[in-house]
């Protein structure tokens, strides 16, 4: 008789797979943050992070980082699941997790999003705020 008869012949209890207190809770509640299902920034204008001097631009389904420091923008796509990554030429990607997206469509529309520098390991959240183009 095999190891795997045995267990079975032992009862239905020894064979489930048992779990821990957090496996049946959902994964915001234990992060504090909940992931955007339906990501869908707007286009005709820039997200801007005044505190990190960082400005994001959409274009289905481009998106670019325009960093003060940097001399060249990250480039990259993004998905409605709120995820995208961006990279500047020869430099390390930076990955992005949109957290909350208020009111994309209104002109006060305030992203928040989690951004992870794979360069340095630092991970932050910061808000962008929407500003439209000037015609």
């Amino acid at each position: 008789m095999s190891l795997r008869d045995r267990l079975r012949a032992r009862g239905s209890d020894v064979t489930q797979i048992k779990t821990t207190e957090y496996d049946a809770v959902p994964a915001d509640s234990l992060s504090g943050e909940v992931d955007v299902t339906e990501f869908e920034p707007r286009p005709d204008g820039d997200y801007r992070c005044a505190e990190r001097g960082l400005i994001l631009r959409f274009a289905r389904p481009a998106v670019t980082e325009t960093d003060a420091a940097a001399p060249e923008s990250a480039r990259g796509e993004f998905t409605t699941a709120g995820r995208f990554v961006v990279q500047r030429p020869f430099g390390r990607p930076v990955v992005y997790t949109a957290l909350t997206a208020d009111s994309l469509a209104a002109d006060d529309a305030v992203l928040t999003v989690r951004r992870t520098d794979t360069a340095t390991g630092a991970t932050e959240r910061l808000d962008f705020r929407f500003e439209p183009d000037r015609c």
